[in-house]
């Protein structure tokens, strides 16, 4: 990975964490490997890993404001680890 691509991928993904977009294009690994990639030190690397890397969202629940979702899964006590877990979260969400 070049250097130039996973300064893209950290960009992007503080767009996403700041709830400025919906879209996550870069998968959990790619944003790993980014980190890896730009040399940052280990005791921030370890807090971005906690706290920086996100997961993707499905297609089909884009639409929805990810601001309101995440409040409706913390109010409900859901904490979906994958992608199957956030599509079973939010059809039960839906159906609320």
């Amino acid at each position: 990975m070049k250097i130039r691509l996973a300064e893209k991928i950290l960009y992007v993904t503080s767009i996403f964490g700041n709830w400025d977009s919906n879209y996550q294009p870069y998968s959990v690994p790619q944003q790993q490997k980014a980190l890896k990639v730009l040399k940052v030190p280990m005791n921030i690397r370890k807090s971005m890993l906690e706290y920086g890397v996100y997961g993707k969202i499905p297609t089909e629940y884009r639409g929805y404001s990810p601001i309101q979702v995440s409040q409706a899964m913390l109010k409900h006590k859901m904490n979906p680890g994958n992608i199957k877990e956030y599509r079973r979260c939010m059809r039960q969400l839906l159906d609320k």
